[in-house]
């Protein structure tokens, strides 16, 4: 989404507090079209500001924010739990993988794109680039929020944000594990990244 009310671009990565920065901190309704853009497309759609205004994303622990997908909407992911267990990300992969290279387009608004710049194994960032001014911890985001708000000049109540709490660990088998290990690989360091550090519920349920 771009604000030009705040001066800002925020590349929203589905299930990671998005709709919730749109909604309450910035009160903008987003035009369906520019909902989950990568940074690739925002680049072109917004080329006129890219430069100027400031640019921001949230990142989450890959395996919470792959559950929460799967439990929000299975259609999404084409993955389903059985027995309250992710088996596989079998179906996310077959959707949302382009030679090996995963690209995660929401294919509701965007194809999914094609480009010799996406790597294997770096699916945060394929999706938000690397001219971001802000990646914030979606696990600390009562922290790292408002430095981004003092820079945008933004007044929100902090205590909005809640710390989730609730750990995701058992919803995973041993392969289903290693399928999103590998989805994130090679930038798990980049992002300080690991399996059980990041943490499920706490944020507002329908964000």
């Amino acid at each position: 989404m771009i604000s030009h009310k705040h001066q800002c671009i925020f590349i929203h990565i589905p299930r990671t507090c998005g709709s919730f920065i749109e909604k309450y901190v910035f009160k903008e309704i987003v035009p369906i079209q520019d909902k989950h853009l990568t940074s690739k497309l925002a680049k072109i759609k917004y080329k006129d500001y890219w430069h100027k205004y400031t640019k921001f994303s949230i990142i989450r622990d890959p395996w919470a924010r792959i559950y929460s997908l799967i439990n929000l909407d299975n259609t999404y992911t084409n993955c389903k739990l059985v027995d309250g267990k992710i088996n596989n990300i079998d179906g996310y992969l077959s959707r949302f993988t382009v030679e090996d290279i995963p690209v995660e387009t929401d294919y509701r608004y965007n194809k999914i794109e094609k480009s010799a710049e996406f790597k294997k194994s770096m699916l945060y960032s394929n999706f938000i680039g690397a001219e971001m001014d802000y990646i914030l911890d979606y696990d600390k985001l009562n922290q790292g929020l408002p430095l981004l708000l003092e820079q945008l000049k933004i007044s929100f109540n902090m205590h909005e944000i809640k710390t989730p709490h609730e750990k995701y660990e058992h919803f995973y088998t041993d392969y289903a594990r290693n399928q999103v290990l590998s989805l994130h690989k090679d930038e798990l360091k980049k992002y300080n990244l690991s399996f059980g550090k990041g943490r499920i519920n706490g944020i507002p349920h329908e964000f």
